[in-house]
């Protein structure tokens, strides 16, 4: 699981695991450390532990979900989803926008991920042997993503848009943006 401020992009939380309750305790935890605004709204897919665990952690936000619906009959690959025949947006807590309601800035931050690393690649021979190394390498993606990275519209990191930092890591250049 990934959590991403929808709009400088800045990658705040991350957990690796399977779908289980105890992760996604984790997961949710980190994300709550690192929220530090009152009142903001979440969107996450149609997991159902997410509407307990966001209610415990985030109980003054607007919380809904975006549910997609596979049809997961017809020619599919062995690692290819069913195509997404429909949307369904469900407010959860509060009163989230729906016309907010997102999950592809998070989706194409996982697939930065899968790009970026070779061991989140199926089918090679750059995985990680333990996960104490994988759980590392994630963490190095984040903080260059966050702090080394310029990005799009943005012509800056993630790290100073929010406001904790006033200006790029001082330790090295970002990475130039592509012309």
């Amino acid at each position: 699981d990934v959590g991403m401020e929808r709009n400088n992009k800045l990658l705040l939380a991350g957990e690796i695991a399977n779908r289980d309750l105890s992760p996604g305790r984790r997961f949710v935890a980190k994300l709550a450390h690192a929220c530090w605004k009152e009142n903001f709204q979440i969107t996450t897919d149609g997991w159902r532990n997410y509407k307990s665990l966001m209610g415990n952690h985030f109980s003054g936000c607007d919380f809904g979900m975006l549910i997609k619906i596979c049809n997961v009959a017809g020619d599919t690959t062995r690692y290819s989803p069913g195509t997404i025949i429909e949307f369904k947006k469900k407010a959860v807590h509060g009163t989230p926008d729906e016309d907010r309601m997102c999950t592809s800035h998070v989706e194409r931050g996982n697939l930065t991920i899968r790009m970026g690393m070779r061991r989140f690649t199926r089918l090679t021979n750059g995985f990680s042997k333990s996960f104490e190394n994988h759980d590392a390498a994630l963490d190095l993606h984040f903080g260059l993503y966050n702090f080394f990275t310029t990005h799009g519209p943005l012509w800056t990191t993630p790290s100073p848009a929010p406001g904790p930092a006033h200006h790029p890591c001082p330790a090295a250049d970002p990475i130039p943006r592509p012309k």
